[in-house]
């Protein structure tokens, strides 16, 4: 799956990515089980290498949850809310940021890393 956006409900699978409409950004569900952010260099990952990582589901509740084959949760965005909402969306943006937004209001972003040394900017904290 290539698009530069999932909703509510909606899952990754090992392979599928997320492409920016600029196509410089690509956050790639990886074979391995790690989710990454990519430019010509890793910028972010949720650090699940070979941690049974199947699944990537944008819930109802607002989390961002990975789960394994047998529906155990590998690693979340830790966004959940008790306000259930149908308009959640991860968006892979122009430049370079994963935003996930509950009701078109940004929820939580990465942070980002330049080539994996450090954080790229202030702004791209996590909210």
């Amino acid at each position: 799956m290539s698009k530069t956006s999932i909703s509510t409900n909606q899952e990754m699978r090992k392979g599928d990515y997320l492409l920016s409409t600029n196509g410089n950004y690509k956050a790639v569900f990886q074979e391995d089980g790690n989710f990454v952010i990519y430019t010509w260099a890793p910028m972010w990952s949720t650090g699940t290498c070979d941690k049974g990582g199947f699944r990537i589901v944008l819930q109802e509740d607002s989390n961002l949850v990975m789960y394994d084959r047998d529906n155990r949760g590998v690693w979340g965005s830790d966004t959940h809310s008790p306000k259930e909402s149908n308009r959640m969306r991860l968006t892979m943006t122009d430049d370079g940021h994963l935003v996930l937004d509950r009701d078109g209001v940004k929820i939580w972003s990465p942070p980002l890393f330049d080539a994996g040394v450090g954080p790229v900017e202030e702004k791209s904290k996590a909210t």
